[in-house]
């Protein structure tokens, strides 16, 4: 299984970025990501202030799936997703519908 590292972040989407990797139909892979905030909350001493908004919501990628084009939506599902400590995670209903066990 392919890791993707948070050393290959992107904080807008764009048909500019280059893709960090490419992969198959059913291939498995590993993001690690940054929190929504790029890890910089540390503290509840930490204000909403000092956080570089153009440093929030980063995304690991992008990942180029090969046979697939812009214009297609694919099916990703999440296996497992695991939050580190001291990591924050921000989920709105209307956005998300995950099944916790």
């Amino acid at each position: 299984m392919t890791t993707f590292h948070t050393d290959t972040v992107i904080f807008a989407m764009s048909k500019e970025n280059k893709p960090i990797a490419r992969a198959k139909s059913g291939d498995r892979v590993t993001f690690e990501t940054l929190d929504c905030f790029s890890n910089t909350v540390k503290s509840e001493n930490d204000m909403v202030s000092q956080i570089d908004m153009d440093h929030v919501n980063p995304a690991t990628g992008p990942l180029f799936i090969e046979g697939h084009y812009q214009e297609i939506r694919l099916k990703l599902p999440f296996i497992r997703l695991y939050l580190r400590k001291g990591e924050l995670l921000s989920l709105h209903q209307d956005l998300v519908n995950l099944q916790m066990r």
